[in-house]
């Protein structure tokens, strides 16, 4: 197989760069050795943010692009970004009161986007019905966006296929030959039932978006020493019932330093994280420690009313961040930034260091810049106004199109159309074609979940097993008992046959 340019890696990074490479007229593979956002860009705190935290580090510039990264993913994927009202109680021990409005009016103006509004004090009637403790008297209130990390991910793959890129999951790179002309590299393949595939392919570059594993691809299988090392960050993150009664966000300050988010979450449960844990090993899976399950609760018990024990965890995940080696010791204050490393003495490589879900679209564009010194025909970029699929609502209006699925499909569950509206935009409309009434929906697997949207999954989202459709093509899985697993299960193993 011929091809202008690999890109190793199917976390976000990676995605955003085949979308933009393929789209500017390139010849892109993506290979990802597991499912599409199974690594870090799984495991996130959901948000698509500025990093309000990062102004007391004077990282104005990561702060400036990610918060107009934020007003670009919001025009563009109305369907799974979302804008969310956070709350930082003052905490006057910590930070004067002053420093924290002046924070958020600094975080404001960065942003210029008159679609969210300014941050703003809260009053003591409006602090008494936030369930906080008592001796929390004062409150800001500012805004940022909340999104489904891996649809994210996967709404990109497929923007990057409609392109005419080709999205290879469970292919795995395990060699490479570096020639004057190209790399010819190996590719081992998972089928769905099981079989291995060698596959081998030509290709003129390379984009290294291996996330915690970019430094193991560049020396162990490329062969390639880079300028930049990973630091290895593990953050976790905890699933609880609903703690508030309403559905707005809190930034908690703690005495380390750090601030921990307490997030809505799928209507019955709050979500909670993240740590910052150093790691010198990848730990594959990640493991989310006792420590840190601790840590999330007692920092959460110093705020709320609804005290929340161990116990009460549903469910815990944890993701290793990728960061760019910038020699601090503290891994909160290790920049989030990201840096490209090029190494071009033949067929270019380009290794991916640090970055955040928020900046992945400037990030690859700014990578596919660098290619057109490689490719005299690379285009011109483009993503900046570039629907993701499922986002072209007409006249870019949501509440609309949500009406009408719902008035024009009277016979279905609105709840269900809308988890399609939510999880797949306009795509909800390829869904329920041909579906009349409920009985059309087929089997029920549990929660949301029937049989139309799991054929759907299968045959148009690269998903295989039940984690990639219970916990990565959207989040059934906080629903669903062991039995419900095993028929979903059971039913999968049916498409490997076919």
């Amino acid at each position: 197989m011929e091809q202008d340019l690999l890109v190793i890696g199917g976390g976000i990074n990676g995605v955003g760069v085949a979308a933009d490479a393929a789209g500017r007229g390139l010849r892109v593979t993506l290979c990802e050795m597991s499912d599409l956002s199974s690594g870090t860009s799984s495991a996130s705190s959901r948000l698509i943010h500025g990093g309000l935290r990062y102004l007391e580090t004077y990282d104005f510039k990561l702060v400036r692009e990610s918060l107009v990264e934020r007003s670009i993913l919001t025009r563009l994927a109305p369907h799974l970004i979302h804008l969310q009202p956070f709350v930082m109680p003052h905490c006057p021990q910590l930070r004067p009161y002053w420093m924290l409005r002046l924070g958020l009016f600094i975080y404001d103006h960065l942003s210029y986007d008159p679609g969210i509004p300014s941050c703003r004090g809260l009053n003591s009637q409006e602090i008494a019905t936030l369930q906080l403790k008592s001796n929390y008297n004062k409150a800001l209130e500012y805004y940022d966006c909340t999104e489904d990390d891996s649809r994210l991910v996967l709404h990109v793959a497929l923007l990057a296929q409609q392109q005419g890129a080709t999205i290879m999951p469970r292919s795995k790179i395990v060699a490479a030959h570096r020639m004057q002309n190209g790399w010819h590299v190996t590719l081992e393949q998972t089928k769905a039932n099981g079989r291995l595939n060698t596959l081998h392919l030509h290709c003129k570059a390379i984009v290294n978006a291996a996330g915690p594993w970019a430094q193991k691809v560049a020396n162990e299988i490329l062969g390639i020493k880079t300028a930049h090392k990973i630091k290895l960050v593990k953050g976790s993150h905890l699933v609880v019932p609903r703690i508030f009664n309403h559905d707005k966000a809190f930034i908690l300050q703690h005495t380390d330093g750090r601030v921990i988010f307490l997030l809505p979450y799928l209507r019955d449960f709050t979500l909670i994280g993240t740590t910052d844990i150093l790691l010198n090993t990848i730990e594959n899976p990640p493991i989310v420690s006792d420590a840190e399950i601790q840590y999330l609760c007692d920092v959460t018990n110093k705020f709320v009313q609804n005290t929340i024990t161990p116990e009460q965890v549903l469910y815990k995940y944890a993701g290793i961040r990728p960061l760019f080696d910038d020699n601090h010791k503290d891994a909160s204050k290790i920049s989030r930034d990201y840096v490209i490393d090029t190494d071009d003495v033949a067929a270019p490589v380009f290794t991916i260091f640090g970055g955040k879900i928020t900046t992945y679209r400037h990030l690859a564009e700014v990578l596919c810049n660098k290619l057109t010194k490689y490719f005299p025909n690379c285009g011109a970029a483009w993503t900046k106004d570039a629907y993701l699929p499922g986002g072209d609502f007409q006249d870019n209006d949501i509440d609309s199109f949500r009406h009408n699925l719902i008035k024009d499909h009277e016979n279905l569950p609105p709840r269900v159309l809308m988890h399609y509206v939510n999880n797949y935009g306009t795509r909800a409309l390829d869904i329920i074609n041909d579906i009349q009434n409920k009985t059309d929906l087929g089997i029920h697997f549990g929660a949301m979940l029937y049989q139309c949207e799991v054929d759907y999954l299968v045959k148009n989202e690269w998903a295989h097993t039940v984690d990639d459709i219970l916990w990565r093509r959207g989040k059934m899985g906080l629903w669903f008992n062991a039995s419900q697993v095993q028929a979903l299960e059971q039913y999968l193993a049916s498409f490997k046959h076919k």
